[in-house]
């Protein structure tokens, strides 16, 4: 009886033992899955490698790593679409500054131009007041005779 009872207890530690085994073994891929979370938490775009055995598989943990596949691949293709429009909208920037400079430098231009005119102008003005004052004086010397 006392031999039954230590096969009894050692098969009862090695069942423990083996079924301590099956559970780290089986939970692997759990902690793979868990690693791949976090680094997607932390905005990091590369794909686990650890989880690409189980990427098709019909288990639970195939699902899940089929999804955070399918997760960072969405993601790659936003943060691509994303920089395409912000390099997009970096030479648009470049096009309208270099559009303001060529538009400053014409508004420069006309600036000047108007100046210009403006100091003609009032040359002109003096000119015809003299001319009209000299009309008047013709005009005036006209009548006297």
């Amino acid at each position: 009886m006392l031999v039954l009872g230590k096969i009894c207890i050692t098969f009862v530690v090695l069942i423990s033992a083996l079924s301590f085994v099956m559970i780290v073994i089986s939970m692997q891929p759990l902690r793979y899955v868990k690693e791949a979370t976090l680094q997607l938490s932390e905005l990091k775009l590369q794909k686990n490698k650890k989880l690409e055995p189980w990427i098709g598989k019909r288990s639970e943990i195939g699902r899940i790593a089929t999804a955070m596949d399918s997760l960072y691949n969405a993601l790659g293709e936003m943060v691509a679409t994303l920089s395409d429009c912000s390099y997009s909208l970096s030479d648009s920037a470049v096009a309208m500054r270099n559009s303001s400079d060529v538009l400053i430098s014409c508004v420069s231009d006309n600036s000047k131009a108007t100046a210009t005119f403006a100091e003609h102008t009032e040359q002109i003005n003096i000119a015809v007041a003299k001319v009209d004052e000299e009309v008047g004086e013709i005009a005036q010397v006209v009548s006297e005779v």
